[in-house]
Formats: C-alpha cells, structure tokens, sequence
C-alpha cells in the first residue's frame, strides 16, 4: 500500500498529462497534473533602465541600493508575485470488499498493473492519441467500484491560498467529471469516460467543451496498450541502455530513463522541474 504521498505512486505520462497512481485498501488515488497548466501572472517587466550599463555602473560604484531599485517589483493585491505550475485534482476508485496488495510498472511497455489480494490485475495504460493525455483502466469482469473526483481547490490550503489570488472552484459535471476556469489562462478540464462496466478512461484538455468526438477504435484498454508498448519499444531502441549486475541498480536507472521519456514525448509541452508529476493538495515548492 502507498498511501504517506502521490510521489510514491506509479509514474505514468504522455509529455503534457502527467498520472501518478496510489493508495491502499479497496481505494485507488489518481493525481493528475500538468506540464502547461500554469498561473502566468506575475513575474517581472523589462524596463530600459534595467540595461547592461546601468547595472554594471551600478556594481562598479558599489551601489547596492540602486541596484536593487532597478528590479523592484509592487505586486498588485489579488496577484501572484510569479508564474508557477497549478495542482490539477485526483480521481479515486473505491472497489468494495478488495484489497490491494502490490502494483507494477513495466518501463520496457509503460503498462502497470494493480493486483488484489484475490489474484485479479487491474491493468493501466496511457498514450498521446485521441487527443492527448488520454488515460485508460481496465478491470477484471464483475468488480463493482465507485468514482470520487476531488478538484485541487477542494483541499483547504489550495481553497483559501488560490481564492485569494482570484481563482474560483471548478464545475463538476456528469459521474465524475470537472472544469476549472483560470483567472488569466485557459481553462482546464478533468473528464472521466465509463465506456463498460470493465473500462474507465479519463484525459485532461485546455478546453471547456464538453462533448468529446473521436474517430476510428474506442479510447479504451484494448486499444490502448498497444500504442503505449509500440511508443516505449521505439523509446528503447534508441534510449541509452546500460546493464549492471544489482537488479536494484538496474530499477532506479531503466525507471529514471522511463520517466525522463515520459516527461520529454516530442507532442508535449517543456518540462518543469517535476514534470506533470504535481502534488494534487498543495503548490510546488518552487516557481
């Protein structure tokens, strides 16, 4: 059971959405994040005092004072002092009466599995097609669950840290579905898929459309995975390999390749110092 932190939790991305899975008991936590989805307030303006002359006369002189005064900033109340990376949310699946009992993430496929104390596997993957930041889970036959989504803003400090600075809860919509409208970017939206009683899927957008088309197979499991294998086959064949006698050696080195790759697919965005992968219940500790 992984239930101290979301950075405990099997990694997955697509270069933009990032999925870190968790939890214990009969829950299992999805926090998802994402690599464009920042508050680009703030920061600071280019003045033409603030040129190389200056500040090298400046330090010549030993003006500190006048040094400082070239970038001194007045924030506006109601805004941030920089830009910096949003939190996003979590999806929860609850399966009465299950028991989790160990969860697997291949590097060599980017597939994952959930194991019950039953034996049955709950199989994950991800991929960059339909539209991107498409997640899809797949359950044994006959396992009942429930879906809980619980927006960033539903966690007391993010509550009362980001109304603060001009933000408004998101909307839900349908089972377990959200839109978050930003004070000064563009809209984000968490929108969970039941397409059986065995496939869940769920993706991120800038967007706030509702209605979601797509072409070709269903955006599930079954069609899913083999994207996830064929990316990840590719990523090996040129990746760097190495092979060293400690099988623990060998983990941390082909699971911080995986993630690397992860967080660099060439259809995502720049990466942040964490990547997608961001704390659903607080900010990060940098901007």
């Amino acid at each position: 059971p992984l239930t101290r932190s979301c950075h405990e939790g099997l990694a997955f991305s697509d270069g933009t959405t990032g999925v870190l899975v968790w939890g214990g008991g009969d829950t299992i936590r999805f926090t998802v994040g994402r690599s464009d989805l920042w508050d680009h307030r703030g920061g600071y303006p280019w003045l033409p005092s603030q040129s190389y002359t200056n500040i090298v006369d400046a330090i010549q002189k030993g003006e500190k004072d006048r040094l400082l005064g070239l970038f001194k900033k007045m924030t506006p109340k109601g805004e941030p002092r920089n830009p910096y990376l949003l939190p996003l949310g979590r999806l929860e699946v609850k399966i009465p009466g299950a028991t989790l009992t160990r969860g697997t993430l291949d590097p060599m496929t980017g597939l994952g599995e959930l194991f019950l104390s039953d034996g049955r596997a709950i199989q994950l993957a991800m991929c960059d097609r339909w539209g991107g930041g498409l997640f899809a889970v797949h359950f044994p036959p006959n396992t009942p669950y429930t879906l809980a989504v619980k927006h960033c803003m539903e966690f007391p400090y993010l509550r009362n840290h980001l109304s603060s600075l001009g933000f408004k809860p998101a909307e839900k919509w349908g089972n377990a579905s959200f839109t978050w409208e930003l004070p000064n970017d563009k809209p984000v939206m968490f929108r969970v898929v039941e397409t059986s009683a065995e496939n869940l899927t769920f993706r991120t957008e800038r967007s706030r459309t509702r209605t979601w088309m797509w072409r070709g197979p269903a955006p599930i499991y079954e069609n899913v995975w083999p994207m996830s294998e064929a990316k990840w086959q590719a990523f090996w064949r040129k990746g760097a390999r190495i092979q060293v006698p400690d099988p623990k050696l060998q983990a941390v080195f082909d699971y911080g390749m995986y993630r690397f790759g992860a967080m660099t697919n060439p259809l995502g965005v720049p990466a942040g110092l964490q990547g997608p992968w961001l704390e659903d219940h607080a900010l990060v500790p940098w901007n």
